[in-house]
Order: structure tokens, then sequence, then C-alpha cells
């Protein structure tokens, strides 16, 4: 039985299942615990499965990465998945798509502010702007505010949303 279990942890492994492979190797740990096989593979298919999950996680959320700690985590998991020797196909794939998706969270957009002269703009955690009729920014993709504030006006708050896909951006703030 237990060599049945290592065979189909193997198995998994070798199909980059980590997590079903894992389990495998914890029946077979289960029976006799001085299995050396057993358990180096645990510790291998237990690491496996916890670098797939945090890759898998950031390639279907690529919003996450306008976060600069998850973007500095995501390098460093990067790193650590390019160290693995002889990787399989799917973890090629995974180091593919997440240096694709780094570079375009880094990727400035522009984007034209218009105002009205007299209306004094701030982009939130960025910068003062000023009062201006027509403003050209670069910003990274993520999530931002600007507000318009002008003496005996109501102040005027605009959020938006940068993606790596977004072309030339127009933002019109005035009070």
């Amino acid at each position: 039985k237990v060599s049945a279990l290592i065979t189909k942890a193997s198995q998994h492994e070798a199909k980059e299942q980590w997590s079903q492979a894992n389990e495998y190797f914890k029946q077979a740990l289960v029976i006799d615990k001085s299995l050396v096989s057993a358990k180096v593979g645990d510790i291998r298919t237990n690491a496996r499965a916890k670098l797939d999950s945090k890759l898998t996680s950031i390639i279907n959320q690529p919003k996450r990465l306008q976060s600069e700690q998850v973007y500095l985590e995501t390098r460093q998991l990067l790193l650590q998945a390019k160290k693995i020797p002889q990787p399989g196909v799917n973890l090629r794939d995974q180091i593919t798509q997440l240096e694709q998706q780094l570079v375009a969270s880094r990727k400035p957009v522009n984007v034209t502010f218009s105002s009205d002269n007299s209306t004094f703009v701030t982009l939130k955690r960025v910068a003062k702007l000023g009062t201006f009729g027509e403003k050209n920014i670069e910003l990274i993709p993520g999530e931002y505010t600007a507000i318009g504030t002008r003496q005996g006006y109501r102040d005027v708050v605009k959020q938006f949303s940068l993606s790596p896909k977004s072309n030339d951006t127009n933002i019109v703030i005035l009070c």
C-alpha cells in the first residue's frame, strides 16, 4: 500500500499537481513514519504547493500588483521560482506570465487633467497639481483620487482607476 501511495504521489509530481502529491506522501507517512522518501517528498511537495498557490493567486489577481508591498513580494517570489531546478511546463508558464504582469504593472499611463485655471487640483498621495487649464502626467496603473478646491465653491472629488491596458485617459476636474 505504501509503495502504491508513493507511486501515485510521484505521478502527481510529474504532472505538477503538488497538493495531490503531498496528500499521497502524507498518507504514506501515516502508515509508516520512518519512510525517508515519503518525508522528503512531503517537504518538497508542500513547498511547491505553497509556491504554486501564491503564483496562481497573483496571476489571477493582477490588480494586487498595484500595491508596492505586493509588487516587491512578487518580485521576490519570482526570483524564488526561477531558482527551482528543472521547472515543469506549468511553472515556466507561471514565471513567464508573472514577468509580463510585473512589467505591465509599472508601465506608465498618460493621463490628461483638464480644469478651469481657477480650481486648485491635488492628486492624493501623488502631488499638488495647482491651477491649470490642461496638464499631462504619466502615472503607473492603480487607484487614484483627484481633489479640486476653490474658494466659495463646493469641493470636487474624482476617483479613477488606471489599468495596464488603459490608453490615454482624460480627467476633468473643476469646481
